[in-house]
């Protein structure tokens, strides 16, 4: 309740999973008092997920638990607070635990050859709905803008008429309070996807919605629709399979690209609002819309190397 407001939303969903998941998987844990857990109690939560193979996630789990006990000792021992409700906890249980993990730097990026293939088959691939093959691809077509920011952009954030889609990008703590700005233009490909995108989810909010029940997608979704088609027999070139990605190294094939084909290193992270931030761009800079000509330039650019790829 704390963070609710003060964090971007998807953080907070996040947490909410993350302890409803705990609260399912470990019930006897969950129901002792707060100042009776110990560290090894810490330890029994993070196992699972550490055994599975998700380190990073289950360091996360851990900073979220450690989080909770820092705000319950600070919230009790205010001088003058109203409620004399108090946990008595002394010491934070998930401080001292360590999580043995190595939270590497992604490398992969796609080839022309790869991301071709991938384009022109994804919409093939069994189980994988016409929204989610388009959502890729208009990920692909505005230069690899962060799927989180696409998906939460409402009809009403598209301007057709003016080809721009405005954007927020949000990433870091600051959560709604550090929301800035990222208007993207859109090119000739990009409004042909959405115009097919609006034949399937013109009568609602977001563009970007689970045709069932109108519910946005998903982000873990992603995650399957990549798997899926890296399973299917389109994942080959040649006869030799493509090797793993992730919907997140989309993007970094976007930048790799831009940059092998010369368009401005500045223009390439304006594009994917890369280094958003700072002093000068929160007092002199504050504007991104007047930075739309050079936006639509580079926008332009990566197009005819996205057709030339494409052909």
């Amino acid at each position: 309740q704390d963070r609710t407001g003060k964090l971007d939303e998807r953080t907070v969903s996040e947490m909410q999973r993350v302890t409803a998941n705990l609260k399912a998987q470990n019930p006897e844990i969950l129901a002792l008092h707060a100042a009776l857990i110990r560290p090894q109690h810490i330890k029994e939560l993070l196992l699972p997920t550490h055994q599975r193979g998700s380190k990073v996630m289950a360091e996360r789990i851990r900073r979220q638990i450690a989080a909770a006990f820092n705000y319950g000792m600070k919230a009790e021992n205010v001088v003058g607070r109203s409620s004399d409700k108090s946990y008595a906890i002394e010491t934070n249980p998930a401080a001292i635990v360590a999580v043995e993990h190595t939270e590497n730097k992604g490398t992969r990026a796609l080839s022309e050859a790869e991301l071709r293939q991938f384009w022109l088959t994804l919409e093939k691939t069994d189980r994988v709905g016409p929204i989610l093959a388009r959502l890729f691809k208009f990920v692909l077509a505005t230069a690899g803008q962060r799927f989180a920011s696409v998906i939460e952009a409402e009809w009403s954030a598209y301007d057709l008429e003016q080809g721009v889609v405005h954007l927020f990008h949000n990433k870091g703590r600051g959560g709604k309070a550090q929301r800035r700005a990222h208007p993207i233009p859109l090119s000739p490909r990009a409004l042909e996807i959405l115009a097919e995108v609006h034949t399937l989810n013109g009568g609602r909010a977001r563009p970007w919605t689970n045709r069932s029940d109108g519910r946005p997608v998903a982000l873990s979704s992603l995650k399957n629709v990549v798997n899926r088609w890296l399973a299917s027999d389109h994942a080959k070139i040649n006869g030799e399979p493509i090797q793993p990605f992730t919907a997140r190294d989309l993007r970094r094939t976007c930048a790799q690209l831009m940059a092998q084909y010369g368009i401005d290193d500045r223009l390439s992270d304006e594009l994917q609002a890369h280094g958003v931030g700072g002093v000068v761009a929160d007092h002199y800079r504050n504007n991104p819309i007047v930075t739309l000509p050079r936006r639509r330039g580079a926008m332009a650019d990566f197009d005819r190397i996205l057709d030339r790829i494409l052909s």
